[in-house]
């Protein structure tokens, strides 16, 4: 028997029942699927609530729309647009049960799962773990066919029409093939949702579909944990990832640092409560003892790698820092690492403005998720967030508003990497403990 969470006591008790369909479904599911499967009911996902998802170790996930719908009274256009027949016998457009499906499974490579999501941006190939399906209970599968007949009979129709076009030079080669190819995709489409579409008595077709898709070397141990740590989800990784608010006497302090005797004076005001004040300084950068240096402090004050942020206003910095911690452990980035730019013009070499955009959008979507990981980001970039922890590094080049930004992102814990020469200097050694 499958797992099914939350147990069916507990969803039975539920504020919001599940309905027939759903109940039903999820018993379905339970007696007829072995013990490998994990079905999860109505997850909360940040602002989605899919129906039900279904995990397969090793192999796939499966999004599930449910609906208690009598399709006799629904109709599907030649465009796959839905209607519904309302109490006056007039059509109203609705939002089609497999666009939802396809909607929840697009935001998990968007919005829930940064894993996968940087997998998938990087290459398309993990758009296919995720199956999408849509279940309809009130149902017969002839009915999901009568639905769909008639719009792909219509398309037929044009079909036929502009090969008899053709036949008779009515209309040019260049001209028939876009229209064809126009046509045939709509087909495509109708044919794609028939196909993703179950009723009550096709259940035992929609197993059979799941227990044929095979082992996918994509969908690794690394992606099924993430997907089962955001379906289940612990109180306190809603608490992540928040925006940083300030309070009265933090917005006080908030505008605009004009030069350096205006920051060293907002700082001697406003900076209060830290439990760790470090200030490191050094004549030239060298990334590699940078990256000791914090290792150490991770190791002696045993910070949480997903409290630790490192920020800093130069990319190649951060890529190099970023390439020591990844020699043992994940990190996140809100930039993209050179080794991602690498493999964006190696797998997309004719769409890589588009792609490379896509990667940067994601990043810094999924940045302040709670990741678990150390992360790495600019400090324009980490503007108007906070790190319980948070090493800065600067190069002597950064305006004071910059080194005042950077260094009021610590919630708890400050480390400061300086130049000798800097113009902070000065400040920094006679404010802050210096090792």
């Amino acid at each position: 028997m499958a797992i099914v969470y939350p147990d069916f006591g507990t969803i039975s008790k539920l504020r919001v029942p599940a309905t027939e369909g759903e109940f039903f479904l999820l018993e379905y599911l339970s007696a007829n699927l072995d013990s490998s499967y994990e079905v999860f009911f109505n997850p909360f996902l940040d602002g989605d609530r899919p129906d039900v998802i279904i995990l397969k170790k090793q192999h796939c996930a499966i999004i599930l729309e449910v609906k208690d719908w009598t399709l006799s009274l629904y109709s599907v256009d030649q465009n796959n647009k839905w209607s519904v027949r309302t109490k006056d016998e007039k059509l109203q457009a609705i939002r089609s049960p497999q666009k939802q499906a396809f909607q929840y499974k697009e935001n998990m490579f968007e919005l829930h799962l940064p894993i996968l999501g940087m997998k998938e941006a990087l290459n398309k190939n993990f758009y296919k773990v995720i199956h999408p399906y849509v279940y309809f209970h009130n149902s017969k599968a002839t009915d999901v066919d009568l639905l769909y007949d008639p719009a792909l009979a219509e398309v037929s129709e044009q079909k036929n029409k502009l090969n008899e076009q053709r036949k008779y030079d009515q209309v040019s080669q260049d001209s028939y093939d876009r229209k064809r190819e126009f046509l045939s995709d709509k087909t495509r489409k109708l044919e794609r949702d028939r196909g993703m579409s179950f009723a009550k008595d096709s259940l035992d077709k929609l197993v059979k579909k799941m227990n044929g898709i095979r082992k996918n070397i994509l969908f690794s141990d690394e992606i099924y944990d993430e997907f089962k740590r955001r379906l289940s989800p612990s109180e306190w990784t809603f608490l992540q990832g928040k925006a940083m608010e300030f309070d009265a006497k933090q917005q006080k302090y908030s505008i605009s640092v004009d030069d350096l005797e205006i920051f060293e004076t907002k700082m001697r005001q406003g900076y209060i409560n830290l439990d760790l004040v470090a200030y490191q300084f050094y004549n030239y950068i060298k990334t590699d003892r940078v990256a000791d240096i914090i290792n150490d402090y991770i190791k002696q004050h045993k910070l949480v790698p997903n409290d630790i942020t490192i920020i800093s206003s130069k990319i190649n910095i951060l890529n190099q820092l970023n390439d020591f911690f990844e020699e043992y452990e994940n990190t996140m980035t809100m930039f993209v690492t050179t080794q991602e730019d690498n493999e964006c013009r190696r797998n997309n070499s004719h769409d890589y403005d588009m792609v490379i955009k896509k990667v940067a959008r994601r990043k810094k979507h999924f940045f302040m998720q709670n990741s678990g990981l150390i992360k790495l980001s600019t400090i324009h970039s980490f503007k108007g967030m906070e790190s319980e922890t948070t090493f800065c590094i600067f190069d002597g080049s950064e305006a004071p508003e910059i080194v005042y930004t950077a260094i009021t992102r610590a919630k708890k814990n400050l480390v400061i990497f300086d130049k000798e020469d800097s113009i902070y200097a000065n400040f920094f050694r006679s404010e802050y403990i210096t090792k």
